[in-house]
């Protein structure tokens, strides 16, 4: 359900988590005592999975966006797997590989030097890991205040910015939940600061 903390930061986890269904968001507790979105995942993603295996406290907390279902993988047989078996070795390898091909992905759009470069680098991040691209839908339901914690903005810039893009025909808000993006070229020229 929408707001239920299914993890939280700085805790170690007994199990590894994997997303069966829905989205969630990852969110950690700033200095200042505000909290910040780092990241969505939906299914198929075992957020922590580096941290769990190696007992350590997790990096953000984990909370729905909308109804899903997690599975709590025991470690004791992953553990096993990767010490005793060079294949399982190897897709361990593998995945972490991938989770720092995510990270640093989401470095370079979190560090872009502005704000509409910032906000159209996250949502071309969102549709390519968690969306669909043939049909360009965000299916994610993130709010204008988790969009501008994740895009280091405030809520008003986020809803001038898609109100702007929308009139662009650069992307739409089709009924239901999330956004769909109607010109992936032109959120990318955004993102790289080629459009004013």
């Amino acid at each position: 359900v929408r707001g239920d903390v299914l993890a939280w930061e700085g805790q170690p986890l007994a199990h590894l988590v994997v997303v069966l269904d829905g989205f969630m968001k990852l969110s950690v507790c700033q200095s200042n005592g505000r909290s910040k979105v780092v990241g969505v995942v939906g299914a198929g993603v075992a957020p922590y999975w580096p941290d769990t295996l190696h007992g350590r406290p997790l990096s953000a907390s984990l909370i729905g966006l909308q109804s899903g279902v997690i599975a709590k993988v025991p470690l004791a047989p992953i553990r096993h797997g990767i010490s005793s078996y060079a294949h399982f070795a190897f897709i361990y390898a593998e995945q972490l590989a991938d989770w720092i091909a995510v990270l640093e992905e989401q470095l370079v759009v979190t560090r872009a030097a502005t704000v509409p470069e910032r906000l159209a680098g996250l949502l071309g991040f969102l549709l390519k890991r968690c969306g669909d691209v043939d049909t360009g839908v965000i299916p994610a339901n993130l709010s204008r205040q988790e969009l501008a914690e994740a895009a280091g903005t405030t809520p008003e810039t986020v809803i001038r910015l898609l109100s702007k893009w929308e009139k662009a025909s650069i992307l739409e808000k089709p009924p239901g939940r999330g956004l769909r993006i109607r010109d992936l070229a032109a959120l990318e020229r955004l993102a790289q600061g080629l459009v004013p």
